[in-house]
């Protein structure tokens, strides 16, 4: 059918999608030339800057869910919290990626994360790979981008350089 062809040719082949791995991700973030190292559990992981830190792991019984989250580095201040919460919610409704919420670390600061998932269960494409990677990592920032606009004293909750 040609709407199904139309599909195939998009996410980058007219072959059958092949199984997600790691090491595929690993390969695409190579493709795009992105610095990245690998943790003890085999996921990929990178920084953008001084402000994004990005994981890029692996989930689900057969490691077929594809999450990339956005960590802003900033930690900021528990008294931000409902205006933190509201920005999250706004963008969420606004704006299809990425999904974005507010977490407090073990010391009771905010972070801020921005993240994708898509379930590759049936197999994927490198090209549908890269582009989720794209997404992710563009749609992060420019939530973050957001943010920094909206607290400029931003650089005073980022972690001390080391």
């Amino acid at each position: 059918m040609g709407i199904f062809n139309k599909y195939q040719e998009a996410a980058g082949g007219t072959g059958s999608p092949t199984a997600f791995s790691r090491e595929r991700v690993n390969a695409a973030l190579t493709r795009l030339e992105v610095n990245f190292g690998v943790d003890d559990d085999g996921d990929a992981m990178a920084w953008f800057g001084d402000r994004q830190f990005v994981r890029f792991v692996s989930m689900g019984e057969s490691l077929e869910v594809f999450q990339v989250r956005n960590i802003w580095l900033p930690t900021v201040p528990s008294s931000f919290r409902s205006e933190l919460i509201d920005r999250c919610n706004t963008w969420n409704s606004d704006r299809i990626w990425p999904k974005t919420f507010v977490r407090s670390d073990e010391d009771g600061m905010l972070v801020v994360m921005a993240e994708v998932n898509v379930d590759f269960e049936c197999g994927v494409s490198d090209a549908l790979i890269e582009q989720t990677i794209r997404c992710a990592i563009s749609t992060g920032g420019a939530f973050f981008d957001e943010l920094e606009e909206a607290y400029p004293q931003y650089p005073e909750w980022l972690p001390p350089a080391t």
